[in-house]
């Protein structure tokens, strides 16, 4: 009976650390700004490993549930009441991923394909670096499959472009560019953190 209680407790224990770990992260600086090491997974949680997926999120939509006419509520930037990012962090703007998007190379990382992002700042070699996979994105009108897992990177920003769409940053493994497109806000796609 104590064997079991005891086995119970640390089972427990180890399933709350667990949990803290995925609410905290040092993050690492990529020209002047601190970005997680991780996606966020569910709301308010990073993914437990740099190279796990996480969750699809509809723009300025806190929740990774679906909603076909998503427009992001008519905001003009993704709201803090709307944060997926656990405490301390929150959506990237358009200006933040621009930064971020000077100097990567296709990689990957315990068999997950994405891009190794480098710092390249002033006094800096580049050997500070972030990985982002290559998780792809949920389409329109209630598809629930996803698509370009593997081969392309889709991570939101705060910034709108307009009613119905917002800016995000786009990449693939077989090209060099690192790009920025504007899309629906119902299209789910990742979000990569930076530091408040």
């Amino acid at each position: 009976m104590k064997k079991e209680f005891l086995l119970t407790a640390l089972v427990c224990i180890i399933m709350i650390a667990n949990a803290q770990n995925n609410t905290t992260d040092d993050g690492v600086v990529i020209n002047g700004v601190r970005w997680a090491t991780r996606n966020v997974d569910k709301p308010g949680t990073f993914t437990a490993n740099p190279e796990d997926f996480g969750g699809l999120y509809q723009w300025n939509r806190g929740t990774t549930d679906w909603e076909e006419d998503w427009n992001g509520n008519g905001a003009s930037v993704w709201q803090l009441s709307n944060n997926p990012c656990p405490a301390g962090w929150r959506v990237p703007t358009q200006k933040e991923l621009e930064s971020l998007a000077h100097a990567s190379v296709a990689a990957t990382v315990n068999g997950v394909n994405g891009r190794l992002f480098s710092d390249i700042s002033e006094g800096n070699d580049g050997s500070v670096t972030l990985f982002l996979p290559a998780a792809g994105y949920r389409l329109l009108y209630g598809y629930d499959a996803k698509n370009s897992v593997g081969s392309h990177g889709y991570y939101w920003s705060s910034t709108d472009y307009g009613a119905t769409v917002a800016f995000r940053l786009r990449f693939d493994l077989t090209t060099q560019v690192t790009a920025f497109s504007i899309n629906s806000r119902a299209v789910a796609s990742s979000v990569r953190c930076v530091a408040e």
